[in-house]
């Protein structure tokens, strides 16, 4: 499967969360889960689709378009090796992406 359609579909579960309430966050796994629901990936291998998932969740971060938050509190500054625990994401407060 190409990155882009787990990037897309991040996006896609992210602004619809944002839409009901711009402080909701998401959990990163929900993209790979989702894509495995939808018949998209083969049933019981989301988890095979976790690291490129954190990938585009860094990159998203550092362009800005992303907020990632670990116990509530946003890390701005570290990598996914030095972060340890769940994550969660969320918009950037005043970032716009175009529906398609």
């Amino acid at each position: 499967m190409a990155t882009e359609v787990l990037e897309e579909r991040l996006i896609e579960l992210v602004r619809a969360r944002y839409d009901k309430n711009p402080e909701s966050t998401l959990c990163p796994s929900e993209v790979p889960r989702t894509l495995e629901k939808d018949g998209e990936i083969d049933s019981g291998t989301w988890r095979d689709y976790m690291d490129p998932t954190r990938e585009i969740v860094y990159r998203l971060r550092d362009a800005g378009v992303l907020q990632i938050l670990q116990k509530g509190e946003v890390i701005s500054s570290t990598g996914p090796s030095e972060v340890k625990g769940p994550i969660r994401v969320r918009l950037t407060p005043k970032t716009t992406i175009q529906k398609p």
